[in-house]
């Protein structure tokens, strides 16, 4: 979800980056859908969000033991079966109004 000049609305396909995690940056809306990707050890990766989604057979995945960092204090698991992440994720908390 973004907010816009007509309020909040989800985002669109091409504000996400998808299925990949290297090259990753701070600012990124990353979308995951095909498969896994990993965060290599001993680093972390910081995201603004993460959706983990099914398509099809291929279920989104995060793997590696590198911490993933998502900075909008958000992710979602659309339909994501019983594959759970397996690299650390951190969360960032948001004061609520």
């Amino acid at each position: 979800m973004t907010y816009g000049a007509n309020g909040v609305r989800p985002l669109a396909a091409a504000e996400y980056l998808v299925d990949d995690l290297s090259g990753v940056f701070p600012a990124a809306n990353v979308k995951l859908d095909n498969g896994t990707s990993g965060v290599p050890a001993a680093s972390s990766s910081t995201v603004n969000s993460l959706v983990l989604a099914t398509n099809g057979s291929n279920t989104g995945s995060v793997t590696g033991t590198g911490t993933l960092n998502v900075t909008s204090g958000r992710d979602s698991l659309h339909d994501h079966g019983p594959r759970p992440p397996s690299a650390p994720i951190s969360a960032s908390a948001r004061p609520r109004a």
